[in-house]
């Protein structure tokens, strides 16, 4: 039995174009630029705080299959395969059969994402490189096109906790606001 430490899978609403190493001062860059800091407005205290801000699909005379690799690569201390799935069984099965182990309820939680034609990025660290003495993970930055700007939250449930803390970071031309979430 293998085993293949980290790993992880993302749904994406388009095929990604890239899929690449992201440095890790990325995210101390983003905290400067868009963390809360405290302005004084005269007088002697701190008056304001400001944010910166089933199975395949028939296709003429011939069976498609339910998961197709569409791209895979390597991206730092990671490997990844780019996939999409017509079927979220067949999708579950795809994954547990290529070790990434996914957890029992993932199917029901892969079949919206399916039913919505999203493509999955499934990456793990690299078999060469996973027995270094000091394995430190580092982001990976990965661009789509897509009409709209998307979380996929719901497939978070499948690894997390009853109650977690999510900072995204959305850098853009301007202001962007959740559309089924509160805003401040």
């Amino acid at each position: 039995s293998t085993v293949w430490g980290l790993a992880w899978v993302v749904p994406v609403p388009a095929k990604p174009q890239t899929v690449e190493r992201c440095k890790d001062e990325v995210f101390d860059v983003l905290e400067r630029q868009t963390g809360p800091r405290f302005v004084r407005f005269g007088g002697n205290g701190w008056t304001g705080l400001i944010c910166g801000c089933a199975g395949a699909s028939y296709m003429g005379d011939t069976m498609a299959p339910a998961v197709v690799v569409e791209q895979q690569g390597t991206a730092g201390i990671f490997e990844y395969v780019v996939l999409s799935a017509t079927d979220p069984r067949e999708l579950t099965d795809w994954l547990d059969e290529h070790k990434y182990h996914i957890p029992v309820r993932a199917e029901r939680i892969f079949k919206r994402y399916v039913s919505e034609g999203w493509h999955w990025l499934a990456m793990r660290v690299r078999p060469e490189v996973r027995d270094q003495p000091t394995l430190a993970p580092h982001p990976i930055r990965y661009a789509y096109r897509d009409t709209k700007l998307v979380y996929p939250l719901e497939i978070s449930q499948l690894s997390a906790d009853l109650e977690n803390e999510i900072v995204l970071y959305v850098v853009g031309a301007g202001r962007y606001a959740c559309g089924n979430w509160a805003n401040h």
